[in-house]
């Protein structure tokens, strides 16, 4: 930048400096997710661990608590989370997660570059939980997630409607709680797929449509 001063007697003189100017990126992570047992009763209180993976403070960011896909709460953590800072916070909703298949905690600020590290989720089964693959129909990429309820194997496959394998892919030691894929079907011509999951605790087969 460069400054230029002058005054009614004509004097004119400059000065120029290096301005560097910082794009603001907003990505907060739901780094961790537990739960705390309350022992005035016969509830659990969500744990929440978010770290802030952008380059700008973020006040009072809101979390969102799945209770098995039929409710979700909200509620703010009432803190300032410092670039490179994460924080622990004890959420003050009272679960009975007896009840409940899954528990999801998540974190999705406005502008957040990241979507695929908001959320973690913990299993309150022996199986795991397998979400409807989306968007559906999907074009260049479907997304397809699950929660696994410990350490696994798991093998994904998409066949074609005449039943030929178009995809395939294998996971080993997937770790317990949300797990997220993303499949590259750019390649795949338009028409109805299956996409089946196959794990120690679980196995489904889905249906899906691709318009490319």
């Amino acid at each position: 930048m460069l400054l230029i001063a002058s005054n009614i007697h004509g004097c004119v003189d400059t000065a120029s400096t290096k301005i560097y100017v910082v794009i603001p990126k907003v990505d907060l992570a739901m780094k961790d997710f537990s739960l705390t047992q309350d022992p005035s009763s016969n509830s659990s209180k969500p744990v929440v661990t978010i770290l802030n993976l952008g380059n700008i403070p973020l006040t009072n960011p809101e979390v969102l608590i799945d209770l098995g896909g039929n409710v979700i709460l909200k509620e703010k953590v009432t803190s300032t989370i410092l670039p490179g800072k994460s924080i622990q916070q004890i959420l003050s909703l009272e679960l009975v997660p007896q009840t409940l298949e899954y528990i999801c905690a998540e974190v999705a600020p406005a502008g957040d570059v990241n979507i695929y590290n908001d959320r973690q989720c913990l299993s309150m089964t022996t199986s795991d939980i397998l979400f409807h693959p989306y968007p559906n129909p999907a074009s260049g990429q479907i997304n397809f997630d699950w929660i696994s309820f410990e350490s696994e194997d798991v093998t994904v496959t998409i066949y074609k409607s005449t039943g030929q394998m178009a995809f395939k892919q294998d996971f080993q030691m997937i770790q317990s709680g949300i797990n997220q894929l993303a499949i590259d079907i750019s390649s795949l011509s338009s028409g109805l797929y299956l996409i089946q999951f196959s794990g120690a605790k679980a196995k489904k087969t889905f249906s899906v449509s691709v318009v490319n």
